[in-house]
């Protein structure tokens, strides 16, 4: 059985997009080099914090079927255009919260996401991700 739909608050900063690995230079024993990649801190710090309100949800983990996902990112800090707007691009954090997801085990596998509707707003007191999974009816 799956869910209709799932809702999930994550307090703190919206990920951006280099904030999900942090990239070294390694120094093999015969001197060669080699590039590697890890969990940025801020990245498993965004996943403590998924994590979290993934088990409050307390509901089923989506494990068939295709879903749409919706993802409000609220900044804390804003940028002055015509219009005052959330600091961070609209799509900054969009890897790192589905991937997240999918870490977390709300998602089985984040390839069922086939549609994504993406907003950034303000909110200097409390800035989060909100995600909403629903099924995906298919277009024909």
């Amino acid at each position: 059985m799956t869910a209709e739909s799932i809702k999930l608050v994550i307090p703190g900063k919206p990920p951006a997009k280099n904030d999900k690995h942090k990239v070294f230079v390694r120094t093999g024993q015969k001197g060669g080099k080699s590039i590697g990649r890890m969990k940025s801190e801020a990245y498993v710090a965004f996943l403590d914090r998924a994590l979290e309100a993934w088990l409050a949800t307390r509901q089923e983990r989506i494990e068939s079927g295709l879903w749409m996902a919706r993802i409000r990112a609220y900044w804390g800090s804003q940028r002055h255009l015509d219009h005052d707007v959330g600091l961070g691009d609209v799509d900054a954090p969009l890897e790192c919260v589905l991937d997240a997801l999918q870490v977390v085990g709300a998602i089985d596998n984040d390839a069922r996401v086939v549609a994504l509707i993406a907003t950034k707003h303000y909110d200097k007191e409390r800035p989060r991700v909100e995600v909403e999974l629903r099924p995906w009816e298919v277009e024909e």
